[in-house]
């Protein structure tokens, strides 16, 4: 298979953990546990190939449902390292709401839905880094 053909919605998935050590190692927010979680759910496929950014997306919120003191930031700034546009919502599961505080929730157990403008996460400054 050709290497050129990648989609521009897919990454490789050696890119992909390039990409999450990178963090891992040189960024102070992300948290290198949420990261090692995600890219072990990433690789559970077993291919060597490509994995869409739909499917990124849809791991990144399976480690926020299911992995205890998961860090959305840390997923946050792995897509913007990755230049994956962040979805209009990311579901958080009713404990991982409590965790962050949100005041959003019903109370009955159900899974809610917390809104992320990205924009307002990290920004660009005049040296070309990101920060908050």
């Amino acid at each position: 298979m050709n290497n050129n053909n990648v989609s521009k919605h897919e990454i490789k998935k050696l890119h992909l953990e390039g990409i999450v050590l990178f963090a891992i190692n040189n960024i102070p927010d992300a948290d290198p546990n949420t990261l090692k979680h995600f890219l072990e759910l990433a690789n559970t496929g077993g291919t060597f190939g490509t994995i869409s950014h739909d499917r990124i997306i849809r791991k990144m919120n399976q480690v926020l449902k299911y992995v205890p003191r998961a860090c959305l930031n840390s997923l946050l700034i792995l897509m913007d390292l990755l230049e994956i546009e962040p979805p209009n919502q990311l579901a958080l599961g009713d404990a991982q709401s409590q965790r962050i505080q949100s005041g959003n929730g019903n109370g009955n157990g159900e899974p809610m839905t917390l809104v992320i403008e990205a924009s307002k996460a990290v920004v660009l400054d005049d040296n070309g880094f990101y920060s908050r």
